[in-house]
């Protein structure tokens, strides 16, 4: 096996859990895209991890370097040898002294019961109601929060898109779902907004994915949902592949197993945990600034998927409380 010791060396600062998993003796496979925030590599197993600098949201598939991203061409060829990643013909990442990242999760017996957690929704909603020029989905946050205090939810109302207006009526079908507790009804709906939009990873997939986000979060901490999705969310999965990208379908995938970037486990756990309306606040905000619109739909994804925590025989006592402050 040849050596790649020899050329310069690039060191790695911070590889995800599952990243370091993919990064055996000897696996080998080729960039599948290069952007300047981010180098997608694929395995010959068909395995999908990316290269980052050190300010991109970490991710259990992220590898962060200590300093800009190298330069590489698409197509280009990768080995692992002796804990270095050799990159094309003449870049070597070593991550030998690599700390290692897994997501985030609150202890159990900080999270709110279910009942605080939907009266406390309309508050959580409305903290993101009236921000100037929402991207992508972040457009329907507003109109959610009407729809859920009973007011009429529109077909159509002025600033959507050709997309966002094909995917509104879906996002109130979904919405209608997770308020009954439908799991198969949300999943039927939301196969609809797989692959819709534009750029890497589509906003139809970006707010699924949060959706899918926040109901396994909620499954695997809340005993009333444990059995959400045990039998729906594989075929769903397998029906969504063909109709995008590798990429986004991971993301996707990952998603629905509750895995997603550390903004996103850091603002679901405000939000489980109690935190203060300012961090939650802060958090969401953070949330929105990945990509372009990405962050602002997975918000999106995940306030709608919270739904599902309200009791409808409540509904008409749900409410908007005031602003509390955080403690020093």
């Amino acid at each position: 096996m040849k050596s790649i010791s020899k050329n310069p060396v690039l060191r790695i600062h911070r590889i995800g859990e599952l990243a370091q998993n993919l990064l055996t003796q000897g696996s080998y496979g080729k960039v599948l895209a290069a952007f300047s925030k981010a180098i997608y590599l694929i395995n010959a197993q068909d395995d999908l991890y990316w290269l980052a600098t050190e300010n991109t949201p970490m991710h259990q598939r992220c590898i962060h370097l200590a300093g800009p991203l190298p330069r590489v061409a698409a197509d280009s060829s990768f080995t692992v040898i002796d804990q270095h990643l050799g990159l094309g013909s003449n870049i070597v990442l070593d991550f030998s002294q690599a700390s290692i990242w897994g997501s985030p999760s609150p202890f159990p017996r900080d999270n709110l019961p279910i009942y605080d957690l939907s009266e406390r929704l309309g508050t959580v909603f409305s903290l993101f109601d009236n921000l100037p020029s929402p991207n992508g989905f972040g457009i329907f946050i507003p109109e959610i929060l009407k729809f859920i205090q009973g007011q009429p939810a529109p077909h159509s109302f002025p600033g959507l898109t050709a997309i966002s207006e094909f995917a509104w009526p879906v996002i109130q079908e979904i919405s209608k779902a997770c308020l009954e507790h439908d799991f198969p009804r949300i999943l039927e709906s939301a196969g609809e907004l797989i692959g819709l939009g534009e750029g890497l990873t589509p906003s139809g997939d970006d707010f699924v994915g949060g959706l899918l986000f926040c109901l396994m979060t909620l499954r695997h901490i809340y005993t009333p949902f444990h059995d959400v999705g045990v039998s729906d969310l594989a075929p769903f999965l397998e029906r969504s592949k063909p109709r995008t990208n590798v990429i986004s379908f991971t993301m996707l995938k990952d998603h629905a197993a509750g895995h997603g970037s550390e903004t996103l486990h850091n603002f679901i756990n405000a939000l489980l945990t109690g935190q203060c309306l300012e961090n939650i606040y802060q958090l969401g905000m953070e949330l929105t600034q990945i990509g372009h619109s990405t962050g602002w739909d997975l918000l999106d994804g995940v306030l709608t998927g919270m739904l599902i925590t309200i009791d409808m025989g409540s509904q008409n006592t749900f409410r908007v409380r005031s602003l509390s402050s955080c403690q020093s």
